[in-house]
């Protein structure tokens, strides 16, 4: 056994030499592993075969391109599954030329049979339809079920298969996920936000009761954008172009990033949201792990009088994201934000809105891995009117939220301590 340990020993110092020269990681993520790999040598080099590896940078067209403000949109927000999946369904059934389907997560239950139904549909009566699913998220249906749709003519496409389909999947399986949830119709609708295909999305899954979450329906030339990152996501150059066209005078933005992306985008856009905010930051997210860089320009934007507000849920689905997610929060908390739990069931909305002018919400969780890891796309949306909108759903949030006070943190059991101080020292592996 200690021969065993020595040779992985060994092989850990190549890794930790490839951590520091040749993969840009950030230093706390650095450290982190460099202390996995030293002390669990074993343990550390299967995890980081597992989880731990960049993917070499690649200059992807569609992530280059994207980022174009257009101010011919209607911007309608969803923040119930039944509403959501209703709107899908009806433009589904309008659709004349052409439907794109992208998830993270599909589960094999009679929401998933419903909108399997309906996309075989219209593919049989001539309309192009394009199913992609993430191989991991989505690893629970049969590939029968997948089958049955292409001999319907859809065609269907796995962005990454699950870890034990291949070596390389075991390599890297659970990271670099493509965690974006997109549909469009025949080119000018676009839906993106955070709800999966399943049945507890409708709130229909006991442990989590109610699902709180955002979508949105966009219409108009913003929804060109979207369809760039789905083709880019097939493999493939944007196709041939279908019907376009705008409405209503709301200013939309798409920002996309991924592990192949040259920077962070989604990230680097909070930290400008942060850093240009001149009274109000309002966050609600599932998992708060802040990188370095975003939690220090919370904690200056505390510093110079802004109002920081953080909503979080109150029932954890990914117990060490829990509970890293509530040591980063009451650091703020500490500094004078205002933290909130919500009770209404689960809380699964991502995205932030500064000072009433703007807001950013879509796929990514305020965490790390959503920054570097996933592939993500949120939408930045301008204007008055809308921008209201959403202030106004956060505020009906707030009436469903208890406020975390310094009183109650500073009271917790030293069993919750153990765990979040562990959660903490694990979060750049999170």
């Amino acid at each position: 056994m200690e021969k065993i340990k020595t040779v992985f020993l060994i092989l850990n110092i190549g890794l930790i030499i490839k951590l520091i020269f040749w993969e840009k990681k950030e230093t706390e993520s650095t450290w982190a592993w460099i202390l996995v790999l030293f002390n669990f040598p074993l343990v550390g080099f299967l995890l980081y075969m597992l989880t731990g590896q960049n993917i070499p940078k690649q200059k992807n067209k569609a992530e280059q391109e994207i980022g174009v403000l257009t101010e011919d949109n209607h911007v309608e927000v969803l923040t119930t599954g039944e509403e959501k999946f209703q709107a899908v369904f009806m433009d589904i059934q309008k659709a004349k030329k052409e439907i794109l389907v992208q998830y993270y997560i599909f589960k094999e239950d009679f929401l998933f049979y419903k909108l399997k139904e309906a996309l075989c549909k219209k593919s049989l009566e001539g309309i192009k339809v394009k199913v992609l699913y993430d191989g991991l998220g989505s690893r629970k249906i049969s590939l029968k079920k997948w089958d049955e749709m292409r001999k319907a003519g859809v065609e269907v496409k796995c962005f990454k298969h699950g870890i034990w389909n291949n070596l390389l999947s075991v390599i890297s399986g659970f990271n670099y996920r493509n965690h974006r949830k997109i549909l469009i119709v025949d080119g000018y609708i676009g839906y993106l936000g955070g709800y999966n295909v399943g049945k507890e999305y409708l709130g229909m899954d006991p442990r989590f009761g109610f699902w709180r979450d955002t979508h949105f329906r966009i219409v108009g030339s913003a929804v060109s954008s979207l369809r760039k990152v789905f083709f880019s996501d097939w493999g493939v150059e944007q196709g041939e172009k279908v019907m376009e066209g705008g409405s209503g005078g709301c200013g939309v933005q798409m920002v996309i990033s991924g592990p192949s992306s040259a920077s962070p985008h989604i990230r680097n856009v909070y930290l400008r949201c942060i850093g240009n905010a001149k009274k109000k930051i309002q966050i609600q997210t599932p998992y708060f792990i802040p990188d370095g860089a975003v939690l220090n320009a919370l904690k200056l934007a505390l510093l110079s009088g802004k109002e920081v507000q953080l909503m979080l849920p109150k029932k954890p689905d990914h117990m060490f994201v829990y509970w890293a997610s509530l040591y980063y929060a009451a650091q703020l908390l500490e500094m004078g934000a205002e933290v909130y739990i919500y009770q209404n069931g689960f809380l699964h909305t991502k995205g932030m809105i500064m000072d009433e002018d703007i807001y950013c919400y879509g796929t990514a969780n305020m965490d790390i891995r959503s920054f570097h890891l996933n592939y993500e796309i949120n939408a930045i949306v301008y204007g008055e009117t809308e921008v209201k909108k959403m202030c106004g759903i956060f505020r009906q949030d707030l009436e469903n939220c208890k406020p975390l006070t310094e009183q109650e943190y500073a009271s917790r059991s030293l069993k919750i301590r153990i765990k979040e101080h562990i959660s903490r020292l694990l979060s750049p592996l999170l």
